[in-house]
């Protein structure tokens, strides 16, 4: 389960949102195996944020909020110790990843 690639998209007049939203439709109708793997490859991203742009980093801290985290909820009822355990760590990854980007004097 993977989103279309940019140049396709492109080549055959689909819109980036359009991209966007078909993989989302993808991953609320996928088996919660495939959201496990999903949900770890979004942690692993979120822990290695560092190597991104601070506009990047948001992005990817808000996608990830906004959309992986109410994933977890489809996994819980089949595997929850799993759910639990990634539910914990990405919120702990984006806690942390929202710290290095918030400039030295600004208030937590």
């Amino acid at each position: 389960l993977s989103k279309p690639k940019k140049e396709y998209c492109r080549r055959h007049g689909i819109s980036d949102e359009k991209r966007h939203e078909d993989y989302r439709a993808q991953l609320l109708v996928a088996a919660p195996e495939v959201l496990i793997v999903k949900l770890a490859d979004r942690l692993h991203n979120i822990r290695t944020l560092g190597v991104c742009s601070i506009d990047k980093r948001r992005r990817k801290i808000i996608e990830t909020a906004e959309f992986y985290l109410p994933l977890i909820e489809r996994v819980r009822p089949v595997y929850p110790l799993v759910a639990n355990l990634i539910d914990e760590k990405l919120r702990e990854a984006i806690r942390e990843a929202k710290v290095e980007i918030k400039p030295p004097n600004c208030p937590t």
